[in-house]
């Protein structure tokens, strides 16, 4: 990727927000994270004494990458401020609005003959979301029975989707379910000539062919059993479910861990804003089991008088 003048932009609510961070930036980091983990924007201010603090709660929103191409960020809520010296500077951490208390606070419900998109649309809707599945068919799997038992609705809904064999994140006001086979299609090539270090980790662990379980057919009075994939090693999954549907997706979902677990790597860069959490790419040109198609689990943007980087951590697909 060809590389231009790095922008890095921070804007509050307030004006006067928006000239203080440009005129007293030490540095600024944007992590792009996956999962339950919020996206957080941390930011170092020069502070004089005079200077006032940022209020708990401002809204400030993140612009980063090159003139050319670039990512715009927005709803982070300050929720930490440090203070340290000599000499004075500040330490501001925010995240993402989507990690508030209320989508933390745990809760104890029950949810019945509804699909997973009805469960998420109900979720959301009580924070004043978006709920959005890729696929979109991914929506209409049918839920008979699933309790909500002392955990947030964050909790609840990551826990959700991987038993389908998904990942979840809130991002700009969705709340987004994504299949992991949604889309494997690398969205570009890294080679070692585009990179500062790298170091992956490949796990002696076995990494399943395919997985086999079992529901309980109440008709027939016996177990039935289902497979994902094809071929050895077969893993076996000890529980016995209470249909198909939930069988199925649960033999799908240890399929794709199993292939996720087994390796992650790390890249230092120059700085990536083309590159976020969940992407595909492809790895070339480095050689052995590294070589290869990964996927992106979080991108940590660094922004400070050495210039932009990125922080890459990759799992296998």
């Amino acid at each position: 990727m060809k590389m231009h003048e790095p922008v890095f932009k921070i804007e509050g609510e307030n004006p006067e927000v928006t000239k203080f961070v440009k005129n007293h930036l030490r540095e600024a980091r944007l992590e792009d994270q996956s999962g339950v983990h919020a996206d957080a924007l941390e930011i170092e201010l020069a502070m004089p004494e005079e200077a006032p603090w940022p209020d708990d709660g401002t809204t400030l929103s993140c612009r980063l990458g090159y003139s050319d191409i670039h990512q715009d960020r927005k709803r982070f809520a300050v929720d930490q401020i440090a203070h340290m010296g000599p000499p004075s500077h500040l330490l501001i951490s925010a995240t993402t609005a989507a990690f508030n208390s209320a989508t933390r606070a745990p809760k104890e419900r029950s949810f019945n003959n509804q699909t997973f998109g009805e469960i998420l649309d109900t979720v959301v809707s009580e924070h004043g979301y978006e709920a959005q599945f890729v696929p979109a068919s991914l929506g209409n799997v049918y839920i008979a029975h699933i309790d909500q038992t002392g955990q947030s609705d964050l909790q609840f809904i990551h826990d959700l989707a991987e038993t389908y064999g998904a990942m979840f994140k809130p991002v700009d006001g969705r709340w987004v379910v994504v299949s992991y086979e949604a889309d494997l299609t690398p969205k570009l090539v890294i080679r070692p000539s585009d990179v500062t270090t790298y170091r992956t980790h490949h796990m002696a662990r076995r990494v399943y062919r395919s997985v086999r379980a079992f529901y309980q057919d109440y008709g027939l009075a016996s177990r039935v059993p289902v497979t994902v994939g094809s071929g050895e090693p077969e893993h076996l999954l000890p529980q016995v479910f209470v249909d198909e549907d939930t069988a199925l997706a649960k033999a799908r979902a240890a399929l794709v861990e199993s292939r996720r677990g087994a390796r992650e790597g790390t890249l230092h860069m120059p700085g990536r804003p083309d590159l976020s959490s969940q992407d595909v790419i492809t790895l070339e040109g480095f050689g052995g089991r590294t070589d290869g198609d990964w996927r992106i689990t979080s991108n940590i943007h660094t922004q400070n008088k050495r210039g932009y980087t990125s922080r890459i951590e990759l799992e296998g697909v």
